[in-house]
């Protein structure tokens, strides 16, 4: 056994249901810092959000995130429950938000590749001995419901495709290898604006919507490269006038980078081009 996974183990005890906010697409923040890792987070999270609205469209009343300390763990469990609370369906969801042709499933040192069968019931595992008494119950009601099902525990796996630069959402099976569904990203978003009942979810997509030709065109590596003659003037003379010196002081510094970047790369030559070229297939893996 690894260091890393014994650690992850001995920490499965801080697994929780989290709730998250609704992140919006990096793209529709011109004045954010702007590094990779910024983009990442950002666009993962705003995929995760996406990804769990159309959970509820589909029926499922019941969606959690389980993830441990290390933010390691399944992005959401999916569970339709009828009028009595029994279960009737059960989704273990793996999100992937990327402009890449087909999503890549990552490798973890603790349960391999992530939604194999031996990847599931290693997370599966951790519910059942973590210190939190409703994601243990969930753990039992899955089991008993996964053995009365004589179902295979990869055949409750889902992964979901949000690929921005085609503007489709896919839904593929655990394995990534078989297509379930495909469905536009711009229809879905106006469901949620017209379907949602929660008042947080209709701005939510309607602002979404809003920006929805600048995240399709946007990648990581331009939204990288953007300079200050670039920003949004829009962006910052809508800034209320007490977050304006703030906003007004993140430009002027990015400026600064900008200034520098671009001497950079007008010195680097060949270097930058490589350096670009490492950045867009970063970005794609």
């Amino acid at each position: 056994m690894t260091l890393f996974a014994t650690l992850l183990i001995a920490d499965a005890k801080s697994v929780g249901l989290v709730t998250g906010p609704f992140v919006d697409h990096p793209a529709g923040h011109p004045l954010d810092g702007r590094t990779s890792s910024v983009w990442r987070l950002k666009v993962g999270t705003w995929g995760e959000n996406l990804a769990e609205e159309t959970l509820r469209l589909r029926g499922f009343n019941e969606i959690l995130e389980v993830k441990n300390g290390s933010n390691n763990g399944i992005d959401r469990i999916a569970i339709k429950r009828g009028s009595t609370g029994e279960i009737l369906d059960v989704r273990f969801v793996e999100v992937k938000s990327s402009r890449a042709a087909k999503p890549k499933l990552a490798y973890t040192r603790y349960g391999g590749t992530q939604m194999s069968r031996k990847w599931l019931a290693s997370n599966i595992s951790m519910m059942r001995n973590s210190g939190d008494p409703a994601l243990k119950k969930l753990a039992r009601e899955f089991s008993v419901f996964r053995k009365a099902s004589g179902r295979t525990i990869e055949s409750f796996g889902e992964l979901i495709h949000v690929n921005t630069r085609t503007g489709m959402l896919t839904g593929y099976s655990a394995d990534g290898r078989s297509i379930r569904y495909s469905e536009s990203l711009g229809r879905l978003l106006k469901n949620l604006q017209l379907k949602a009942r929660n008042p947080h979810v209709h701005i939510w997509a309607t602002r979404t919507l809003s920006q929805w030709d600048s995240i399709r065109s946007t990648s990581m590596s331009t939204w990288l490269g953007k300079n200050v003659s670039q920003q949004s003037t829009k962006s910052i003379l809508a800034s209320s006038a007490q977050g304006f010196a703030v906003k007004r002081i993140a430009v002027l510094r990015q400026s600064r980078v900008a200034l520098v970047t671009k001497v950079m790369l007008r010195s680097a030559g060949r270097i930058a081009f490589v350096v670009a070229l490492a950045m867009d297939a970063k970005e794609h893996s």
